[in-house]
């Protein structure tokens, strides 16, 4: 089987980070091209496997009214069996490709909720009717929260994960997190995000700046770049307590994970976090505000604790209930968190992916 999978850009985080690991995944038993609409960065193509074939569409700043062209011309030199669009603007800009060119089957992966993911009402009437109702290109859901979100059903085939054991380990995880630990023996307390207000690490701060003021003996580590420049600016102050710690951006997020005691996960709203699966890889207990498909992925009290809601009071009771949890509890937590990544792992993704593209090219 030829695949091609589409993407907008290609750096290593959210949508573009789980793409990657499918491609890498497919290409082991079959031929795998990725299209990327955008001009490629040197250091983008690090983690593609050598068996993935990468082509630029030599996508224009702005509105590229020949982007849609020069996409059709080279599914047309292709001749995949089956297209894998990820992102809006990838489904906008492939719409000509799908209404015209009908050689092969058209998949279309929604990674979030449906009025997020394609916010423009105009674009949603001109995407969704005529070519996600019609079957042109079936919808795929990421989860339960993105299916709920459209008004016809659609498969569901969870995000996963391509992590191996060698991953939870790395000398500067072990070094920085070390330091922190030792500086008053506290229960480390992890974060993983991009610092955005979606993310809600603005909460997450006071919770355990009130939390330490009433004498929890806990670090909390943030890791993330920061795109929202006025929103970081807000959190500087919190970022000054001697018991938070700001690392910036990190490439090997399992090996701090695989340091830490507990995942925190402060959101308003998520779809599929990846960086939950890391942390059921990790076998770290995550602690988590209930939001999108969260729910669906915590059993409260097994794998993890989820929040009654996403206010601050319910996430400092929950991260409350954590920090007393009796020690054999805690283990049971862990493994039952380890034992969670089966179902999010790569391998069982893709085969998902694979089913669901075989049957529609039979």
């Amino acid at each position: 089987m030829k695949i091609v999978e589409i993407m907008p850009v290609l750096e290593l985080c959210g949508v573009t980070r789980f793409v990657v690991d499918l491609c890498n995944r497919l290409a082991q038993a079959h031929e795998v091209v990725l299209i990327v609409l955008y001009p490629i960065g040197e250091n983008s193509r690090a983690e593609l496997s050598e068996q993935v074939r990468i082509v630029e569409a030599g996508k224009k700043p702005g509105l590229d009214l020949g982007l849609p062209f020069r996409l059709r011309k080279l599914l047309q030199q292709e001749q995949a069996d089956v297209v894998h669009l990820h992102t809006a603007s990838a489904l906008q800009y492939a719409a000509l490709s799908i209404l015209s060119f009908r050689r092969c089957r058209y998949f279309y992966t929604l990674h979030s909720e449906a009025g997020f993911e394609i916010p423009s009402r105009l674009i949603r009437i001109l995407t969704e009717y005529p070519l996600l109702r019609t079957g042109l290109c079936r919808v795929v859901s990421n989860s339960v929260f993105t299916a709920d979100s459209l008004a016809f059903p659609t498969p569901i085939i969870p995000l996963g994960r391509d992590l191996q054991e060698d991953q939870l380990r790395d000398e500067e995880a072990h070094r920085q997190m070390t330091a922190i630990r030792q500086r008053h023996g506290g229960i480390i307390l992890l974060n993983v995000s991009n610092i955005t207000p979606v993310k809600n690490q603005h909460m997450l701060c006071q919770v355990v700046q009130q939390m330490c003021q009433n004498g929890a003996n806990v670090e909390l580590v943030l890791i993330g770049s920061a795109p929202d420049v006025a929103y970081f600016r807000r959190l500087l102050p919190l970022l000054k307590h001697e018991r938070i710690h700001y690392l910036g951006s990190k490439n090997n997020i399992p090996a701090y994970m695989a340091e830490a005691d507990f995942f925190c996960l402060s959101s308003l709203t998520e779809s599929g976090p990846l960086v939950l699966i890391e942390a059921f890889f990790a076998g770290l207990i995550p602690v988590c505000t209930p939001c999108g498909d969260v729910p669906n992925k915590i059993r409260h009290g097994v794998n993890g604790l989820c929040a009654v809601d996403c206010s601050q009071q319910a996430f400092e009771d929950v991260l409350q209930a954590a920090l007393v949890m009796p020690s054999e509890q805690r283990r049971r937590m862990a493994a039952a968190s380890e034992q969670s990544y089966a179902a999010y792992s790569m391998n069982t993704c893709a085969q998902r992916y694979l089913r669901l593209f075989q049957q529609a090219i039979v």
